[in-house]
């Protein structure tokens, strides 16, 4: 009876109690998510022993999907699942693999049971893997962690423990010989794709560089081939190439490649936006940024990671937090860069969180997390690459633009240079070149000094033809014995009043200019300017009509007065002057859109012809219609020069028959 008792109580004591439901296993892959029970222990000092036999084995919990536990924690975790064969195993290929993920796990022990009901730690067949294990030590020869179990017809126990230095995860399935072959193959594939991409975009970056020698196609280059390191690190690739020692280097070699991409990237944003003129505080963050993740990369060469990841990976994301606002900030101020750098990046960056959220056990794990780098990647070097290669485009557009330009100009220089060689004799020697040109001098002097006279005598014709009219009157009126008029001695009061503006306008004329003007403008009705010109209009033109119309609204001006006041009478004199005597001359005042207002005189006369128009406002030109009346081309010129000095504009409207001159001028805004 006791030993009946004992054997009962030794048999009850090996069977593990399991809280998830048993995994079952026919012929196609099946996922261990949701099948999981999880153990977690502090100490690292349990046996498999204590977990499979022992009291602890009650301490489990079932986990939703896959296991995560975060990154480094101490001690080790112990995961525990069973499998159960769909149906009767005679005459079937019983031959499976166990797939673990992610390919960074650091030190992995898989416990296979012999037997249905284990009853010591003996009945367990022993499997030890990981990326910090020696490669000669897995039990299948793959950059992966897979483990063979054998299907038997009774259900099968088997345990998992997680421990090292890395992260505490796991993603696991029961695969076929030929789904484990599809998965390889599609890893090497998709491994292959993203490491030649990466060196492509290299390329190509190195070769924009080259081209247009600026900084940020050489970071970004360098930063292609940081991601390819990562990508060939986070395929499990190193063991293939350095089997005897890729588990030595694996994590520093994940700590060097990581830190250094994170600040290549940080160096190409800051260089690529022009950080250091536009925001030089978020540049500053970016070398704490870069400073961070070269923190990260000596933490995990010397072992610390577990100690140092948590802070370093709140510090770091809370400083590109702040920088990638900055970034969005500057997207929506209309930078092109910085919207493309925001479209190209976000793939990779969501990747990045993921994976530290993961890292930190805020979320489960799944293969889109453990491959989302890689995808996010791959998005991010097409869309980034279309985007430095329109600058590309830009460049090579504005280049032949250029060459375009500069054709153009050859092509205009030379035919100008013909021109010039034309209008010369070749055989001139260089000495009799200087002498005509000095000659040509002196005469252009000559020419302006008789222009000049010219010119004042222009002016002063209508003041002096007032006095002399009113002086013949004065005579007249002497000799019959009468008074001087009142009318006939204001006129002439006025004509020298005006024919001392003349003098002073002479003087000036030269030098008339927006500077010279605003320090004598003063703030004046335009009516009075208006009916001012017409006066002095009407005193040369005696017994013309001038209907001058004054519409509302049309506010003050700032203006030189006298300047001006000869602008205006030159204008309504020309327009007498050129039109028959019984006509009429026209003078409007009214506003002309925001903030302007216009001036036009229209006569009836002999109009302008469409070939003088373009030179009607030249210095001394003289229309082929004006040729049989007195002048010496001046007057329009003049009235020009004043009128842009005032910050206005003078138009010209001629149908052949009757010519419109509007003078545009700002109304002055201030009170």
């Amino acid at each position: 009876m006791f030993r009946f008792s004992l054997l009962l109580l030794l048999f009850l004591h090996g069977i593990p109690a399991l809280a998830a439901e048993p995994l079952v296993v026919g012929n196609a892959p099946v996922d261990l998510a949701g099948h999981l029970d999880v153990l977690e222990d502090e100490t690292g000092k349990l046996t498999l022993g204590d977990v499979a036999l022992g009291a602890e084995r009650h301490k489990f919990r079932t986990v939703r999907g896959s296991y995560n536990g975060g990154f480094a924690k101490r001690g080790s975790v112990w995961i525990r699942f069973r499998l159960v064969s769909a149906g009767p195993i005679a005459g079937r290929d019983t031959e499976r693999f166990l797939v673990l993920n992610p390919s960074n796990l650091d030190k992995v022990r898989v416990y296979v049971a012999k037997v249905a009901h284990p009853r010591s730690p003996l009945d367990f067949e022993s499997f030890l893997t990981g990326a910090g294990q020696p490669y000669e030590l897995r039990p299948i020869p793959n950059p992966g962690f897979v483990v063979p179990v054998e299907l038997r017809g009774e259900p099968q126990l088997v345990l998992v423990k997680i421990e090292g230095r890395a992260l505490q995860t796991l993603r696991a399935s029961i695969e076929t010989r030929q789904s484990l072959t599809g998965i390889d193959m599609a890893l090497w594939l998709f491994a292959g794709a993203y490491l030649c991409a990466c060196i492509i975009v290299a390329g190509i970056n190195s070769a924009f560089w080259f081209w247009l020698r600026e900084r940020y196609y050489l970071l970004y280059a360098a930063y292609a081939l940081s991601l390819a390191l990562i990508g060939f690190w986070r395929a499990g690739l190193l063991v293939m190439l350095l089997p005897r020692s890729a588990h030595d280097l694996y994590f520093p070699f994940q700590g060097a490649a990581s830190g250094l991409s994170a600040a290549i990237g940080m160096l190409f944003l800051a260089s690529y936006l022009q950080l250091r003129t536009i925001a030089p505080h978020t540049f500053r963050l970016i070398g704490m940024i870069i400073a961070v993740s070269l923190a990260f990369a000596v933490a995990i060469f010397v072992d610390q990671g577990h100690r140092l990841l948590m802070p370093l990976a709140l510090v770091g994301v809370a400083l590109v937090t702040i920088v990638m606002l900055q970034v969005v900030r500057l997207a929506v101020q209309g930078s092109r860069r910085a919207r493309i750098y925001l479209l190209s990046f976000t793939p990779v960056n969501v990747a990045v969180i993921a994976l530290i959220a993961r890292n930190l056990g805020w979320i489960p794990t799944s293969a889109l997390i453990e491959y989302g780098f890689q995808i996010g990647g791959l998005l991010h070097l097409v869309t980034m690459t279309i985007g430095l290669g329109s600058r590309i485009d830009r460049a090579e557009r504005e280049r032949r633009d250029a060459e375009q330009r500069a054709l153009f100009t050859a092509q205009a220089a030379e035919r100008h240079a013909q021109r010039i060689a034309d209008l010369r004799t070749r055989e001139l020697q260089v000495a009799k070149s200087d002498l005509e040109t000095a000659l040509a001098a002196e005469q252009r002097v000559s020419r302006e000094q008789l222009q000049f006279i010219d010119t004042v005598s222009h002016e002063y014709r209508t003041p002096v033809a007032v006095l002399r009219t009113n002086l013949d009157l004065l005579r007249m009126a002497k000799g019959k014995g009468a008074s001087p008029s009142e009318r006939s001695l204001k006129r002439m009061g006025d004509a020298i009043s005006r024919l001392t503006e003349i003098i002073e306008i002479s003087l000036r004329s030269d030098r008339i200019s927006s500077e010279s003007v605003t320090s004598t403008k003063i703030a004046v009705e335009p009516g009075s300017l208006v009916e001012d010109a017409i006066h002095i209009a009407r005193n040369v033109h005696a017994g013309r009509s001038v209907v001058y119309r004054a519409d509302e609204g049309c506010g003050r001006i700032a203006a030189d007065v006298p300047m001006l006041k000869t602008a205006l009478a030159n204008v309504i004199d020309n327009a007498l002057k050129y039109s028959p005597d019984d006509s009429e001359v026209h003078v409007r005042l009214h506003p002309a859109g925001d903030r302007h207002l216009s001036i036009s005189v229209a006569d009836e006369g002999i109009g302008i012809s469409e070939k003088d128009r373009p030179f009607i406002f030249d210095k001394y030109y003289r229309a082929a219609g004006a040729a049989k009346r007195a002048g010496a081309g001046i007057g329009l010129h003049l009235v020009q020069t004043i009128v842009k000095a005032h910050g206005g504009e003078i138009e010209l409207a001629s149908s052949g028959a009757g010519t419109e001159f509007r003078i545009i001028l700002p109304v002055d805004e201030q009170p």
